[in-house]
């Protein structure tokens, strides 16, 4: 019985190949789309969930407030004082943990005995060292493993971090480093000088975390960190852990209660500032992107509008399924009323469109997961989505997976059910009773057309701010200058090779002028260093690309205001600075003539005769994000490496004739193999290194577009298929109005007059929930685009627009038509 039912159905679906197309096609895509984004947003949104005791762990970040010019500002901060972290510990029994981690990004020589640039070698057997360039590493408290629940390949939690000059790998670098051989006991030397003993292995870490390291090297030993308070000079990420049950913003509310005991007055801050505590749940860590704050950073409202779009694409699938088996009911009719003539119950008509609807969803499902395998890759390499195997799904998504299944073919063959069973037979079997679409499927396709215009107008939104805030003047010249990165093996004859690099570098064509820094535009520049006009004076921080040449200004376009630039190798400016106008304004001068030839002091390196020898322009060090921008914050630039030794050249910078580049990249990489035979050749773009804080913007605004284009797609597939129903059920029609002298728009007006009405209704309703989202991101931007009404006038267009052309071969086709031909259609 089973299998006659099944041939009928196969049988309808191939006599209406079109609609069945449309019907798979859309659900095929929406499945695909749920497959793609649900596991992978739901599994971000419980990123760190999986640790032991997650509930109980939290991250000490802290609020700096401070008064500058009878203006108060604040800033919240993603390190902490590791001394007055273990203060917390001693002092509040709320508190039963604590360990703390410092990523490579806040490596300072003084502290870790090497800065953030750092390489790696590693002794070979034929007695030479192989070199690796890293920047993932990190120093952790040695009770690191035992605190967070990350598992262990080689060695135990309790003892792989308790030693000095010890450290573990990840079980990709454990390869990188030594292949198949076993690392434990192993040695690695940083920055060739100091040795470290590989200790134990631990699982590459999970990508639904906030912390990323490949190497994690043991601060034990480490004096500085037995101190308490402001004693220790050391920062970085430290994380409480607290009784069950403990509330957190109770425990931030009473340490901030006595934060003038604890905090006091940070030794090197101005006199009104103050600092309190600011305790972030590991739940919500990833999602809070704090200055200062080095590990991966995740945006939860993108995950959930990507969660709601996992939803909400097959919802859209499904209206097209509805609304096309609703307009094509009036065809099977009389089929109906003859079945239920001779004998056909409602169990039979029950069967009978579960299968056909079980029979359309099981295909579509069976092709997204074909489709799902096939586009695993590009979508992980094109959009950043990563795809779980089905053995890690949780139990949850697998129920969701087969709920989804279930309730389409439940949702799909209802209303079909519904009327084959509550219509009289006589009146189906003689198709007297005239079938009109319920009041609701215009409603639900309304509601499909609304998603698309707010999914529109929010995409070309982000494409809007984005556009403005990577093409606003940084007070540079980025076009045309490419960043080399120096090599770390800096020995004695570094500073005469590098010479001899930037010397040949200009004869090179194309080029116009090199020159080299500690770093550029776009990179972490730190806190900044502090200024003082005198001892008594407050230190302001101020930020500095590090030590410079004579070639900085020009290679960057940085207008000189006032006074001169340095000169090459003069003495004198060994102990001069140029600054720019924000930061003479911040130390106090009237005016930037008044600064020139001032005498300021630099507390941080012990000098107080530093000359301001002139001012430049102030250009921007940060991108527009509110987490990262502070405005008029002003900086300086001391000449190579004389006043801050840890100011040694990390970059070279060089102006090329943009965008006729390849030739001067080739001919710069030829001579850099030339001067530095072992290092390899690494060059990016400086505007590249600028929208790098832009990336998780860029890679949201790349998946909500291209789940918007999918929306659209579906939804203009259900108008396609609505459209060439109506052509079929209106073709007598068409013939009649055609012979009494209507053109194409009139035919146009009677086959989209719904579809008007429905785009309207959307119109009216997504305007408000498209303007609430778009304020909502432009919220995160310090300059932002101003909302205008062809911001939402745009997009209503280009939908409309694509919505025209995929139905307009059909309304042509409709409109061309011999109407006596149309007359004898039955």
């Amino acid at each position: 019985m089973l299998l006659n039912y099944l041939k009928l159905a196969i049988r309808l679906l191939l006599r209406n190949p079109f609609f069945t197309f449309i019907n798979v096609a859309g659900l095929s895509i929406g499945f695909t789309a749920f497959y793609v984004l649900w596991p992978y947003a739901q599994h971000e949104l419980k990123s760190d969930l999986f640790l032991k005791d997650h509930e109980q762990i939290a991250k000490l970040s802290r609020t700096y407030t401070f008064e500058e010019n009878g203006v108060v500002q604040s800033y919240k901060l993603g390190v902490h004082n590791s001394g007055i972290a273990r203060q917390f510990l001693r002092d509040y029994p709320e508190v039963i943990g604590l360990t703390g981690i410092i990523s490579q990004q806040f490596f300072e020589t003084f502290r870790q005995g090497f800065d953030k640039d750092v390489f790696v070698s590693i002794e070979k057997e034929n007695g030479t060292r192989e070199v690796i360039r890293e920047h993932n590493l990190a120093f952790a408290d040695s009770n690191f493993f035992q605190f967070f629940s990350f598992p262990l390949q080689r060695g135990s939690a309790g003892e792989i971090l308790n030693q000095p000059n010890t450290a573990v790998v990840s079980s990709h670098h454990a390869a990188k480093y030594f292949g198949d051989e076993d690392p434990v006991n192993k040695i690695i030397y940083f920055n060739d000088s100091i040795p470290v003993t590989i200790k134990g292995v631990f699982k590459d870490l999970p990508r639904n975390t906030h912390m990323k390291a490949d190497v994690i090297i043991s601060t034990a030993g480490i004096n500085q960190l037995n101190l308490t308070g402001w004693e220790t000079n050391w920062w970085g990420n430290y994380y409480i852990k607290v009784k069950a049950g403990t509330d957190f913003k109770t425990l931030e509310d009473k340490i901030n209660a006595d934060k003038e005991r604890i905090y006091g007055r940070c030794p090197r801050c101005p006199v009104s500032s103050s600092t309190s505590v600011l305790i972030q749940p590991l739940k919500t860590l990833v999602f809070s992107n704090l200055l200062a704050s080095a590990f991966n950073h995740k945006s939860k409202d993108l995950l959930i509008v990507l969660s709601i779009l996992a939803i909400v694409i097959p919802i859209l699938a499904w209206i097209n399924y509805i609304s096309l088996s609703i307009h094509m009911l009036q065809k099977r009719l009389s089929e109906m009323g003859v079945r239920k003539v001779v004998g056909a119950g409602r169990r039979h008509f029950v069967i009978q469109f579960v299968i056909e609807a079980f029979l359309i969803n099981t295909l579509s499902f069976l092709i997204s997961l074909t489709l799902t395998q096939l586009l695993k890759t590009p979508v992980e390499e094109l959009l950043t989505f990563y795809s779980l195997p089905w053995s890690q799904l949780p139990p949850s998504t697998i129920w969701i997976v087969i709920t989804l299944f279930v309730l389409g073919i439940a949702i799909t063959s209802a209303y079909p059910i519904l009327i084959s069973t509550t219509k009289k037979s006589l009146l189906l079997a003689k198709n007297t009773w005239s079938h009109r679409n319920p009041s609701w499927i215009s409603f639900i396709v309304a509601t499909q057309y609304s998603a698309a215009i707010v999914l529109l107008i929010w995409i070309m939104c982000v494409y809007f701010q984005l556009d403005l805030v990577l093409s606003k003047p940084l007070g540079i010249e980025k076009d045309g200058v490419l960043v080399i990165d120096c090599p770390l093996q800096q020995k004695n004859d570094f500073a005469s090779k590098l010479d001899y690099f930037i010397n040949r570098g200009t004869s090179i064509p194309g080029i116009s002028s090199l020159t080299v820094s500690k770093n550029v535009i776009g990179d972490w520049a730190g806190y900044g260093v502090p200024l003082q006009r005198n001892k008594n004076d407050i230190e302001f921080g101020l930020d500095v690309n590090g030590g410079v040449d004579q070639n900085f200004l020009k290679v960057y376009g940085i207008k000189l205001l006032y006074g001169r630039n340095f000169q090459e190798d003069k003495p004198s400016d060994q102990n001069a600075i140029l600054i720019s106008r924000a930061g003479a304004a911040r130390l106090g001068f009237h005016s930037p003539e008044e600064a020139l030839g001032a005498r300021l002091i630099l507390p941080w390196s012990g000098q107080d005769n530093v000359e301001v020898l002139g001012v430049y322009e102030d250009y921007e060090f940060r991108p527009f994000l509110l987490s990262y921008y502070q405005p008029k914050r002003g900086s300086f630039l001391s000449y190579k490496n004389y006043l801050i030794p840890d100011f040694y050249p990390s970059k070279i910078s060089v102006r090329t004739d943009f965008p006729s580049h390849q030739a001067s990249v080739a001919a710069l990489e030829k001579l850099f193999k030339e001067v530095f035979p072992q290092e390899i050749f690494r060059w990016s773009f400086v505007d590249e290194n600028v929208q790098k804080y832009y990336t998780t913007e860029k890679v949201a605004r790349n998946q909500i577009g291209v789940f918007t284009l999918i929306a659209i797609g579906i939804a203009c597939l259900g108008l396609l298929g609505l459209v060439s129903n109506k052509v079929v059920e209106k073709t007598k029609e068409i013939g009649i109005r055609k012979v009494l002298g209507a053109d194409l728009p009139d035919i146009a007006q009677l086959l989209l007059s719904a579809t008007v009405k429905q785009i309207i209704i959307a119109v009216v309703v997504s305007i408000p929930l498209a303007y609430y989202m778009a304020q909502q991101y432009l919220e995160k931007f310090s300059e932002r685009i101003e909302l205008q009404w062809w911001h939402f006038g745009l997009p209503v267009a280009l939908l409309i627009i694509i919505m025209l052309i995929t139905v307009g071969a059909v309304i042509w086709k409709a409109a061309k038509n011999n109407p006596v031909e149309a007359l004898k259609y039955e």
